[in-house]
């Protein structure tokens, strides 16, 4: 009897846990369902919210936007001096097409068109600035190598002038063209700060400290001040060094023709050799600008400006493996207030 007792009581109390357990995981199963309920009911309100933001954009983007009026900016009274660089035209040197593949031909007639549309372009730019600043002064700047010369012995058998019909040719574009950016320009004063360039010595060795008085282009610029010398609109100045120094606005500008700087075709550029080249000078005497020519690239650098060329790619350029560029020179102005503001290039074909 008391055996029989024991196992009914076992087998009761085995049952009783079975329904326990049943009760618990079923708890256990309510309670999850409960939970992933209420986690889909706050991805419904989620999206409910998103898309009555969505509807509330809708209808918003409905109504006109309103309109903010800018204030016109009066007009400043300050003043800009243009600074318009030539260099390197090589007026009497011949291109042949044949040698560069086509890509540029130029002679005197090329020469006088480019000259000619130089300065058309460069009244063109005053004009473009004249809206923003007052300007009635200007600097034409004229940084050597304006002819080629005989300084090698194959420039006597492929140039289409002499050193002397250059020096002709050039002083009649050069006249023509201060003439052109006085009138259509309307300026009441030009400066024209002249430096001699390696191509216009008189001999084919170069010289330092004598370099001036053996320069057929330092010669034409003392023809050309002389011509204008009772010109008071015009004021030529001429380097009998390597460098000429000029105040415009309180900035000194440093003018030089470009060959004393070293360069070898490195991947850096111009850059490097003349950050060297002004760190060095500006020992001697500091400026806020440096401005040359010589290498037939126009580069607008932070405190310098290398001009491009007229004459464009030749022979040469592509034996020394020099970057193509197309005929071009260098305009920019110099703001009472800012500085050095408006940078373009003069293209010239």
């Amino acid at each position: 009897m008391t055996t029989g007792s024991s196992a009914d009581d076992f087998l009761r109390q085995a049952e009783q846990d079975k329904l326990r357990l049943e009760k618990e995981k079923a708890e256990r199963a309510a309670r999850e369902e409960v939970r992933q309920l209420l986690r889909m009911l706050d991805i419904e309100r989620e999206r409910a919210d998103q898309a009555e933001q969505a509807l509330d954009f809708a209808l918003s983007i409905q109504k006109p936007p309103t309109r903010q009026p800018i204030p016109v900016r009066p007009a400043r009274a300050n003043s800009a001096v243009p600074i318009i660089v030539a260099s390197d035209w090589h007026v009497g040197e011949t291109v042949d097409p044949r040698t560069v593949a086509g890509r540029n031909s130029y002679d005197p007639s090329v020469a006088k068109k480019r000259a000619t549309r130089f300065f058309q372009s460069s009244v063109r730019l005053i004009q473009l600035a004249r809206s923003g600043v007052k300007i009635d002064t200007a600097v034409f700047a004229v940084l050597g190598d304006i002819i080629t010369g005989y300084i090698h012995e194959e420039l006597e058998e492929s140039n289409s002038l002499s050193p002397t019909e250059e020096v002709l040719f050039a002083l009649e574009l050069i006249t023509s063209g201060i003439d052109f950016l006085l009138e259509h320009g309307k300026l009441r004063r030009l400066i024209v700060p002249c430096c001699y360039g390696n191509h216009g010595r008189t001999g084919k060795q170069r010289k330092v400290s004598t370099a001036a008085r053996n320069s057929f282009e330092w010669l034409m610029y003392q023809v050309l001040g002389k011509l204008y010398a009772n010109d008071k609109r015009v004021e030529v100045l001429i380097s009998d060094g390597a460098h000429l120094y000029l105040d415009v606005h309180g900035r000194v500008l440093r003018f030089h023709h470009g060959d004393d700087i070293r360069y070898q075709g490195g991947v850096g550029g111009l850059s490097i050799p003349m950050r060297k080249a002004i760190d060095s000078w500006a020992h001697f005497r500091d400026c806020d600008f440096t401005i040359c020519g010589h290498w037939h690239q126009l580069l607008f650098g932070p405190d310098f400006v290398v001009n491009g060329s007229l004459i464009g790619y030749s022979a040469y350029a592509l034996s020394v493996k020099a970057r193509f560029e197309h005929p071009q020179q260098a305009f920019f102005l110099i703001d009472k207030d800012y500085g050095r503001t408006l940078m373009a290039p003069i293209r010239v074909e």
